[in-house]
């Protein structure tokens, strides 16, 4: 019986280890909120890594950048709008928020990134971009 005993604690034990491990672990996050691998959970964006304050755009402005890091980030649009972007890689993505109301916005950045992009010379690729098209969609960074 004591035997019975033990072998049923271990299976109880291991089961429970093993349904609480980093395998089931929530890595897509939404609100102001971004994936800390460290911690093995989402965290708030309690402050803002950076922040961008535009000029008054006109209605239906669309403002681009660029990201390039592996890891979890979230964008506070300024309007309202929280985005969250996961990333597995390390190329370079555009990323694009339609303003539907013109006016001033603070654009707010925060998450964590877990690796770069490596490429050196003439390839190097910046953690993160701004550039907007012009008419003749040409890119042009601001």
């Amino acid at each position: 019986m004591k035997k019975l005993r033990g072998i049923f604690f271990f299976a109880v034990y291991f089961l429970a280890v093993a349904f609480t491990g980093v395998a089931f672990a929530e890595t897509n996050c939404s609100g102001w909120l971004y994936y800390d691998s460290d911690l093995e959970t989402c965290v708030t964006c309690e402050n803002s890594g950076f922040t961008i304050t535009t000029s008054s755009l006109a209605a239906n402005t669309n403002f681009w950048f660029t990201l390039s890091p592996k890891g979890s980030f979230a964008v506070d649009w300024g309007d309202g709008t929280i985005d969250n972007i996961d990333r597995d890689n390390t190329t370079a993505t555009d990323y694009s928020h339609t303003y539907t109301n013109g006016g001033v916005k603070t654009i707010k950045f925060c998450g964590r990134a877990t690796e770069y992009n490596s490429a050196g010379g003439d390839s190097v690729v910046a953690a993160i971009s701004f550039y907007k098209n012009d008419s003749t969609n040409t890119s042009k960074w601001i």
